[in-house]
């Protein structure tokens, strides 16, 4: 069966789906085995690949998509990075769910509308920065586009730069909707969020060849803008 949206349209069903993604921090499925070759701390895609540690195991054909990355022979066919961008646009399609039931919400019907669609848009933009920076051209979408239009998406309709931009307009908007402490331990407040919004434009900083990727220039008005946030 499938859950009607008139049915989750309570404060009860809306907190469902916003833990739902808050859940997907851990990954969208933790409990199985891909805690250990997608996680969400990057110990295979960076401290494997950064040579801050070891991938272990017993022997290169232990865990062979993780050697790969060690050893920079990745390719196109690697699961391991398949299953990473997949887990990512899982969770940035429960952001996408939380956020269509709660437009649709009054502010009778759930309390907390304004404050609950600012988090979920600053987990979405970390959804999508998690996806920027490690595959660089993705394909963004929110959640207006219908579910059946989202495999028509390019990938190279928006560079690093405007990706960047977007995901700091989530952030920035999202901001002034959040208080600066939550009841309840966990949830994101404008701390939190001006913390990324200080780590995303860290990264718009440093600008990129698209075809190298290797810095270009450092743009100091972004770097004054960390300053400040920080």
């Amino acid at each position: 069966g499938v859950v009607s949206e008139n049915v989750l349209m309570t404060p009860d069903g809306v907190d469902q789906l916003c833990t739902a993604a808050y859940a997907a921090l851990m990954g969208p499925n933790p409990q199985d085995w891909s805690v250990w070759w997608y996680p969400t701390t990057h110990w295979t895609t960076g401290a494997v690949r950064a040579d801050d540690a070891l991938k272990g195991g017993g022997g290169t054909g232990d865990g062979f998509e993780t050697h790969r990355l060690e050893t920079f022979t990745l390719d196109a066919t690697d699961g391991v990075t398949d299953s990473k961008w997949y887990h990512l646009y899982v969770s940035v399609q429960r952001c996408n769910s939380a956020l269509k039931v709660l437009n649709e919400c009054s502010e009778e019907q759930v309390p907390t509308k304004a404050v609950r669609i600012a988090e979920m848009r600053v987990l979405r933009a970390h959804y999508f920065f998690e996806l920027q920076r490690m595959f660089n051209q993705i394909p963004w979408f929110d959640e207006t586009v219908a579910e059946k239009d989202v495999a028509t998406i390019p990938n190279n309709q928006f560079s690093r730069e405007e990706l960047l931009e977007k995901i700091a307009a989530e952030i920035e908007a999202a901001i002034t909707s959040l208080p600066q402490t939550q009841s309840e331990v966990g949830r994101v407040n404008s701390y939190m969020a001006k913390a990324y919004l200080a780590k995303v434009y860290l990264y718009r900083a440093y600008e990129q060849n698209a075809q190298t990727h290797a810095v270009t220039a450092i743009n100091k008005t972004y770097l004054e803008k960390v300053v400040n946030l920080c």
